[in-house]
C-alpha cells in the first residue's frame, strides 16, 4: 500500500542535518520544512484549507499569493488571460469587441 504522504514529497524536502539552520531569514530550516509540508498538504486538500481554523494562514498568505499571481498570465487571472489571448489571436474578434464597446455608449 502506498504512503499517503508520497504525493506531498514532491512539494517539500526533508531537512538536511548538515544544512546551516540560519540560512533562512528569521526562521530555521526545520521551521521552513514544516511550513512547506503544511502548504503541500493543504494544496491537495482544498476543502480543509477553507475551514475557519486556517483563516490566519489564508490571510498571511494573501500578499504572497497576490505577488505571485501578478507574475502569472500577465497580471490577469487565467480566464481573462485565455480570453485576451483568443481575442488577439483572431483579428475579427477584436473588431467585434470594439463594435460592442462602441455600441454600448
Amino acid at each position: 500500500m502506498s504512503d499517503p504522504d508520497d504525493d506531498e514529497a514532491v512539494l517539500w524536502a526533508p531537512v538536511d542535518e548538515d544544512e546551516d539552520t540560519t540560512s533562512h531569514d528569521g526562521f530555521t530550516s526545520e521551521e521552513y520544512a514544516a511550513c512547506l509540508k503544511v502548504i503541500a498538504h493543504l494544496a491537495g486538500h482544498h476543502g480543509q484549507f477553507k475551514l475557519p481554523v486556517y483563516k490566519p494562514l489564508r490571510e498571511n498568505m494573501r500578499p504572497l499569493v497576490s505577488l505571485e499571481s501578478g507574475r502569472n498570465f500577465a497580471g490577469f487571472n487565467l480566464d481573462e488571460y485565455k480570453d485576451a489571448k483568443t481575442r488577439f489571436a483572431n483579428p475579427l474578434s477584436l473588431s467585434n469587441a470594439f463594435e460592442r464597446d462602441v455600441a454600448g455608449f
